[in-house]
C-alpha cells in the first residue's frame, strides 16, 4: 500500500499540479497555510481521501510543498523528515544516447558510475547508455539500465561492494558483459537481465563473491553465456537455495526452477 501512496504523491508533484505561488503567498505564507484548504490548488477534495494514510500524506505535503515552491525548503529536506516521500527515482542519459525523452542528469561521457552523483533520497536510477562501448555501474537501489549498441560493461549495483538491488538490465546490440549486482562483492538482488543481440557474458549476481539472488536471464540472439549466481571458478558457484531462470543462452550455469 505504501508504494501506491508514494506514487500518488509523486503524480501530484510531477503532473503539473504544483501551481506557481503568487508573490503575496511567496512572502506571506501563514504558519498553517495548506494547499488542501478550500480555494487553494488542492482544495477540490482530493486531500480528504477515504484512505487515512493517503489523506494524512496529502495534508502533510499540502503544507510542505508550497514552502518548497517558495524556497523555504528543498524537496530533499522534506524527504529527509517525511515518511510520505521516502525516495525518488532519477533518469540519467549518456551523451549521444538514442533515448530522447525527459531526464534529470546528463552525462557527457560513455562512462557512468552512480556513486559519482549524490544518491541521497534516490530509490533507483533509469540509465540510458549510447551506441558506443559503455561502462555503467548502477546504484544500490533498483535500477533500469539500457546499454544500447556497443560492447558494454554493465554492473547493476557496484564493482566492489555488496549488491542487492532488484535491477532490470537491457544489454542491447553488441558483445556485452553484464553483472546483475557486483564484480567482487556478494550479490543477492533479484535481477531481470536481457542480453539481446550479440555474444554476451551474463552473471545474475556476482563474478567472484557469493551470489544468492533469484534472477531471470535471457541471453537473446548470439552466442551467450548465462551464469545464474556467480562464477564457478573464482566465486561461490551456484547457490542451491536460489532459483534462477536462464533462457536463450548457449552456455548455462544456472540453478533452474
Amino acid at each position: 500500500m505504501r508504494k501506491y501512496i508514494f506514487a500518488s504523491i509523486l503524480l501530484l508533484i510531477y503532473a503539473g499540479l504544483l501551481l506557481p505561488l503568487t508573490a503575496a503567498q511567496d512572502d506571506t505564507l501563514s504558519e498553517d497555510y495548506n494547499w488542501c484548504f478550500s480555494g487553494e490548488p488542492w482544495g477540490d477534495g482530493r486531500c480528504d481521501s477515504p484512505d487515512p494514510t493517503l489523506a494524512a500524506c496529502m495534508w502533510e505535503m499540502g503544507w510542505y510543498l508550497p514552502r518548497v515552491q517558495a524556497g523555504m525548503f528543498s524537496l530533499e529536506q522534506v524527504m529527509s523528515v517525511s515518511s510520505c516521500l521516502p525516495c525518488i527515482n532519477k533518469t540519467v542519459v549518456l551523451s549521444g544516447s538514442p533515448y530522447n525523452g525527459w531526464y534529470d542528469i546528463f552525462i557527457d561521457d560513455d562512462i557512468f558510475v552512480a556513486s559519482s552523483i549524490d544518491l541521497t533520497g534516490i530509490c533507483g536510477l533509469t540509465i540510458y547508455g549510447n551506441d558506443n562501448p559503455n561502462i555503467i555501474v548502477g546504484s544500490p537501489g533498483s535500477d533500469a539500465i539500457f546499454g544500447y549498441g556497443g560492447d558494454d560493461l554493465i554492473f547493476g549495483d557496484s564493482t566492489l561492494d555488496e549488491g542487492s538491488g532488484n535491477d532490470a538490465i537491457y544489454g542491447g546490440s553488441g558483445d556485452d558483459d553484464i553483472v546483475g549486482d557486483s564484480w567482487f562483492g556478494d550479490g543477492s538482488g533479484n535481477d531481470l537481465i536481457w542480453g539481446e543481440e550479440g555474444d554476451d557474458l551474463i552473471y545474475g549476481d556476482t563474478v567472484s563473491g557469493f551470489g544468492s539472488g533469484d534472477d531471470t536471464i535471457d541471453g537473446g540472439a548470439g552466442n551467450d553465456t548465462a551464469i545464474g549466481d556467480t562464477d564457478p571458478l573464482v566465486g561461490s558457484g551456484a547457490d542451491p537455495n536460489s532459483t534462477d531462470t536462464c533462457v536463450n543462452a548457449e552456455t548455462v550455469v544456472c540453478e533452474q526452477p
